[in-house]
């Protein structure tokens, strides 16, 4: 597996909702920090917010540099600081198919990969290879790391569907990862694989995860939660107060909407807003206040038999 993953790097195939005639079918650069870098045609050059990334570009981040791109419409890649990613190739959607395919390959270094909506209409789906490993994303975020050490995907909220050498995989728990060495699959719950902050403050802008990570550090969850918020109105307690999310919108208005129509459905919801690792709001819609993570859990898996509501964690 360690020889795969050094002839093939990492391949993604990414599907997209298909673009506008008139919108720009590749990836645009929305923030860069540091050292950034497209390569293009053996041409060298820094890289911009605004910047329209193209098949065949080579994108490098320096010691200090942070990328993040925007998929169109939907869908994010946030590439960290020593990284490198090839856009292989574009392919646009070709009628009746709605959607588009990109394949990537990331050489070296960290992506963060959100593939949730963030407007009407259908997520990002995204299928990617990591070395021996074959992902698919679907309206879900997921945190990557490829090293001379091995691969790595931690997932942060939704759920993966995996092909390895060992059979299918699937990881549907926020906060587990499956983890890809020369001493072969390890497959880490939340409890085994720690705290997922460290890992995101890898990828996070400098400053967008300071707060989120002391706030982690300072209550102290159990291993391996990851964004648990207690309520405004909630008194501090030796135990932190957790809580259903389930969704999470870019826009207030919408999230309220959602809130709603799910108390007409039965479901005590609420809004909050929080901050995203790339420094975007957020709004979660949330339901239940719980003592403990294993209480809430336990609810969420209810939740996600009885309803449509696959994503709730």
């Amino acid at each position: 597996m360690a020889d795969t993953r050094t002839r093939a790097g990492m391949l993604a195939a990414l599907l997209l909702a298909a673009p506008a005639a008139a919108q720009h079918a590749g990836f645009d650069a929305v923030r860069t920090s540091g050292e950034t870098v497209r390569e293009r045609a053996g041409e060298r050059v820094n890289l911009y917010p605004r910047d329209l990334i193209d098949a065949g570009d080579r994108l490098h981040t320096g010691s200090d540099g942070h990328l993040l791109l925007q998929l169109a419409p939907v869908g994010q890649l946030t590439l960290g600081p020593g990284s490198a990613l090839l856009v292989h190739s574009l392919e646009p959607a070709a009628p009746p198919a709605r959607m588009g395919l990109a394949r990537l390959v990331l050489e070296h270094g960290r992506l963060r990969a959100d593939a949730r909506a963030q407007s009407p209409g259908l997520p990002a789906d995204l299928r990617l290879n990591v070395g021996a490993l074959r992902l698919r994303i679907f309206g879900a975020e997921a945190w990557i790391e490829r090293s001379a050490d091995g691969d790595e995907v931690c997932l942060l909220s939704g759920a993966i569907e995996l092909q390895t050498p060992d059979g299918p995989q699937r990881l549907d728990l926020p906060g587990s990862c499956l983890q890809a060495t020369r001493n072969g699959l390890q497959h880490l719950p939340p409890a085994a694989a720690s705290p997922l902050a460290p890992r995101l403050a890898r990828t996070a802008f400098p400053g967008d995860y300071v707060s989120h990570l002391a706030a982690a550090r300072a209550a102290a969850p159990p291993a391996g939660a990851l964004r648990t918020e207690a309520p405004a109105s909630a008194a501090p307690a030796a135990a932190p107060a957790w809580t259903i999310v389930l969704a999470s919108l870019p826009d207030p208005a919408r999230a309220q909407a959602e809130a709603q129509r799910l108390r007409a459905d039965g479901l005590d919801t609420r809004v909050l807003a929080a901050q995203r690792a790339d420094g975007l709001p957020t709004y979660r819609v949330v339901a239940g206040r719980y003592a403990s993570k294993a209480a809430a859990a336990a609810q969420a898996g209810v939740l996600r038999a009885q309803r449509p509501l696959g994503a709730a964690w």
